[in-house]
């Protein structure tokens, strides 16, 4: 999986915004990603944002997702 789709997933099944470094640590429990990178909430972050096209300001990633 993704790390975009894995992020939707669990933004999902919280049913709230989630900081990144939280959607990271979650996404990595689940084994739906794994990062050899020192910090996975930046790529996470980075990588949910291209596709944002809903943005209403600070929780870009969190508010197009849900």
């Amino acid at each position: 999986m993704n790390v975009q789709d894995a992020a939707i997933q669990i933004l999902k099944d919280a049913g709230k915004p989630l900081h990144a470094k939280v959607i990271a640590e979650r996404i990595i429990e689940a084994g739906l990603w794994s990062s050899d990178g020192k910090t996975p909430e930046a790529t996470v972050s980075e990588r949910t944002g291209l596709n944002c096209t809903t943005c209403t300001g600070v929780n870009c990633t969190t508010d197009s997702a849900l």
